[in-house]
């Protein structure tokens, strides 16, 4: 909360009416994202670290200064919520990396949200990684643009562990923050039952509403 970004990302699954091999509807899932840091002193030193344009970003609306001594997370949440009503989206699940996070999980969960909490281990996020890349390469990913997000994903390079994948960084300076929040939420979003639902036309506006 000090050093690092704090991201967080949205996944948006829906089935189209086109058929898989397998004579299912394919699901593609909208993705976009937004990070933190808590202040203009934090923001110009990650400038001068990480040599990128993180003031420019701020100023675009793909970051935001909670303006705290650590990332505020009820700021960060608030965000989330009112990004979620902003689009009308039904929260089906809050996904978490639970460290530094238990508090706020328990809150929302008490608030009646489904919270599930994603470890950043290579077992809990080897299926996820592996099927985020999947569905990019078969063009199943609706992603908004963020330049944040493109230096993040970048920055990230796949690490092997007993046959499992996760996502890593080579060098202690690079972010990859907004990946790491997008395959948290992916792995959730895999497992979506879409079952006797049907907003082809709310997605068709919500697209157009985001500019996808």
């Amino acid at each position: 909360m000090k050093i690092d970004l704090t991201s967080v990302a949205f996944v948006v699954p829906f089935q189209t009416e086109e058929k898989d091999e397998m004579g299912q509807k394919k699901v593609k899932y909208i993705v976009w994202s937004h990070s933190f840091i808590p202040t203009m002193e934090k923001l110009r030193e990650h400038i001068i670290r990480d040599k990128v344009p993180y003031d420019a970003w701020e100023r675009l609306g793909y970051l935001s200064l909670t303006n705290s001594p650590i990332v505020d997370q009820n700021y960060v949440m608030k965000y989330v919520l009112d990004e979620c009503a902003k689009y009308s989206l039904d929260i089906q699940c809050l996904c978490f990396d639970p460290a530094n996070a238990s508090k706020l999980m328990m809150d929302l969960s008490d608030q009646g949200y489904t919270v599930e909490e994603v470890y950043q281990s290579v077992k809990s996020l080897n299926e996820a990684t592996q099927g985020f890349r999947e569905q990019v390469y078969c063009g199943n990913i609706i992603y908004l643009h963020n330049p944040l997000l493109n230096y993040s994903m970048s920055n990230a390079v796949v690490r092997q562990q007993n046959g499992l994948i996760k996502i890593d960084k080579d060098a202690s300076t690079k972010r990859i923050d907004p990946v790491d929040a997008t395959l948290g939420a992916f792995k959730l979003a895999m497992y979506h039952d879409f079952e006797a639902e049907n907003y082809d036309e709310y997605v068709s506006h919500f697209l157009d509403d985001m500019g996808a």
